[in-house]
């Protein structure tokens, strides 16, 4: 487990391109942009800002749930050293609250409160965190307009990944483990959607953190979810445009860390 001091600076670049693009990430961002500029994604919200991923920006520990704050351009995270007693924290709520405890679950993406226990108790757990919200600074403006008005689509239950910003994020995540897995990402605007209507959660799933496994949850709930007479386009839809304009590698990773 890798240490990290309890503030200082980083960016997306330096935390994902090892892990996950073997030293890729550059070439794969000209693509992604590429893109989003021929698709048009760079005309939703306020695009995806690409220069975000290498911008360093300052992050703090201490008494804080994770979060980045886009007026003080800052990340702020739970100490790494109190992960241990997060997860004491939860297995309490879960025996003291047990229902109130799945609804949390639930409604933070997971598909249960034992998934939420497997991430809470991975090694890598305050990485990926930190990588979460080091993730939002480039890809949130996708989900919002310059005014702050939310990007509009039409999804079937109000959970925290519905949340447009909070969903392009999580598209960067399945695509950062996807390359991980496969070798390949999903570069047509259709695939996606094609992905979650043809291969059954489990197998499609399958190998992916219980992070990124927050937004396939939401991806095969929206499975089916028409247009209606409000011509909003349905979220499964919206999510498979965007994610080909988000970073991903195009050689296989096994074995590297």
């Amino acid at each position: 487990m890798e240490k990290y001091e309890s503030s200082g600076t980083a960016n997306l670049a330096g935390i994902i391109n090892k892990k996950y693009y073997a030293g890729e990430l550059r070439s794969e961002v000209e693509k992604a942009k590429l893109y989003s500029k021929e698709s048009g994604v760079n005309k939703i919200g306020r695009g995806i800002d690409y220069n975000k991923i290498y911008e360093k920006i300052p992050y703090k520990s201490g008494d804080y749930e994770p979060q980045y704050d886009a007026e003080k351009n800052l990340i702020t995270i739970f100490r790494q050293e109190d992960v241990k007693n997060r997860l004491e924290n939860w297995k309490d709520y879960i025996k003291k609250t047990p229902q109130k405890a799945e609804q949390f679950a639930i409604r933070n993406g997971f598909d249960s409160v034992d998934a939420l226990t497997r991430e809470l108790k991975n090694p890598d757990y305050f990485r990926s965190a930190l990588e979460h919200e080091y993730g939002h600074p480039y890809s949130r403006g996708v989900g919002a307009s310059s005014g702050g008005e939310k990007a509009d689509y039409k999804f079937v239950s109000d959970k925290y990944m519905a949340d447009p910003r909070e969903l392009a994020n999580g598209l960067g995540r399945i695509q950062r483990e996807t390359y991980q897995l496969t070798g390949r990402r999903f570069e047509d605007p259709n695939e996606l959607k094609a992905y979650v209507e043809s291969t059954p959660f489990e197998r499609g799933t399958e190998g992916y953190s219980e992070e990124a496994k927050r937004t396939w949850n939401l991806l095969y709930e929206n499975k089916g979810v028409k247009e209606g007479d409000d011509k909003l386009t349905p979220l499964l839809d919206w999510s498979s445009k965007i994610a080909p304009a988000l970073v991903g590698v195009n050689k296989r990773l096994d074995g590297l860390s």
